[in-house]
């Protein structure tokens, strides 16, 4: 796989990649439930949302076609994606989600081409099981 000096790797199945760029997933809250009933006289009323989303993982990494079965291989299949980062010890991020896309970029003679790739989470295990990431 590609040479990564940052430390950190993106493991999805079998395949593990060193990206050059990443987008970490974050987290969103949908919008306001609405509360307004016609008992209210001069403000619309709300309430926070509950459940959380978890973001796309996008990812840049060099092109190697010798691996494109084993990345193909892995595309819409429900897993455990784990991300490392090695900070000031070992930080490791795991949810459950599926490797969306994979696409090469267009190449040019004698440049090493960038290949992009998005990750989608589903937040529920092989069972159907809400599952939540673990940052450990």
């Amino acid at each position: 796989m590609p040479i990564n000096a940052t430390g950190m790797s993106l493991v999805i199945g079998s395949v593990t990649f060193c990206p050059k760029s990443m987008t970490v997933p974050g987290y969103e809250m949908n919008d306001m439930l609405d509360t307004t009933t016609l008992c209210n006289v001069e403000y619309f009323t709300g309430m926070a949302p509950t459940l959380k989303r978890v973001n796309d993982l996008t990812f840049t990494c060099n092109f190697e076609p010798a691996d494109l079965s084993a990345i193909t291989a892995e595309l819409g299949v429900e897993q455990t994606i784990a991300i490392t980062f090695t900070d000031s010890g070992t930080t490791t991020w795991t949810a459950w989600g599926y490797l969306h896309s994979y696409q090469a970029d267009a190449g040019a003679i004698d440049t090493i081409w960038d290949a992009n790739g998005v990750v989608k989470f589903t937040n529920s295990n092989a069972s159907g099981t809400e599952t939540g990431p673990v940052i450990s």
